[in-house]
C-alpha cells in the first residue's frame, strides 16, 4: 500500500504543516512586537527657505530609549528635498534617514516709493512709465529675475480720469503679489493762441 495515499499518513501530514505554520506566524508576531524600534517621528517635514531650523527642532518622538543620535545640518538655503542622516552613538544600530523639504512660500515684496507724483499724463499712462513709482524684491530670487506685470486695471480712461496702475510681482517658486497704485491723468491741456502785434513801418 502506498503510504501517500494512507488516510493517517495525510492526516498528521496535514497536522504537522499547520504546526509548521503556526510556528512561523508566532515566531514572526515575536519578533514584530519585541524588536528594537529606532524609528523617527517628525512634527513636520517641511522647512521654510531660509529660516534657521535645526533637525531636532522638527523631531517629535525618536524610538529606542537610552540611545543618543546626531543629525546632518540642513541646508535652508537649497530648494528642494534633503535626505538627512541620523547616527546612533551605539553603533550596532543602523542609520536612519529621513526627508525634509525646503519651500518658499514667501510673496515677493512690493514697496511703493512715497515721493511720487501720482498726476500723470495721458501720454505717460498709456506708455506705463511707472518704473519710478516703486520696487520689488524676495527672500530667494534676485531681482533680476523677479516677474514683473503692470498694467491698467481700466480697459477705457482718458484726460482727467483716476485710473489704478496694478503692479504683479512674480518669484522662481511661483510666489505672487500685487499692489494697486492710483493715478490721476491730467487734463487736456488748451492750445493757446499767441497773437503778435504788428509793428507799424
Amino acid at each position: 500500500m502506498n503510504f501517500l495515499e494512507d488516510a493517517d499518513f495525510k492526516h498528521y501530514f496535514k497536522m504537522f504543516v499547520i504546526g509548521i505554520s503556526i510556528f512561523g506566524i508566532l515566531c514572526f508576531l515575536f519578533l514584530f512586537v519585541f524588536r528594537d524600534n529606532h524609528g523617527i517621528t517628525l512634527k513636520k517635514d517641511t522647512v521654510e527657505y531660509g529660516n534657521p531650523v535645526r533637525v531636532v527642532d522638527l523631531i517629535e518622538t525618536v524610538a529606542g530609549n537610552g540611545y543618543e543620535i546626531t543629525f546632518d545640518e540642513i541646508d535652508v538655503f537649497k530648494l528642494g528635498s534633503q535626505t538627512i542622516t541620523g547616527k546612533y552613538t551605539d553603533g550596532s544600530i543602523p542609520k536612519q534617514m529621513i526627508e525634509i523639504h525646503v519651500v518658499d512660500t514667501k510673496k515677493p515684496v512690493i514697496k511703493i516709493n512715497k515721493d511720487i507724483d501720482q498726476n500723470m499724463e495721458l501720454k505717460d499712462v498709456r506708455k506705463l512709465k511707472v518704473d519710478s513709482y516703486y520696487s520689488v524684491s524676495d527672500n530667494q530670487t534676485p531681482d533680476s529675475k523677479i516677474k514683473i506685470r503692470k498694467y491698467i486695471k481700466e480697459e477705457k480712461y482718458s484726460y482727467g480720469d483716476t485710473v489704478h496702475l496694478i503692479i504683479e510681482a512674480k518669484d522662481k517658486s511661483g510666489n505672487i503679489s500685487k499692489k494697486s497704485v492710483p493715478i490721476c491723468i491730467n487734463a487736456k491741456k488748451e492750445k493757446k493762441e499767441i497773437h503778435e502785434e504788428k509793428k507799424d513801418e
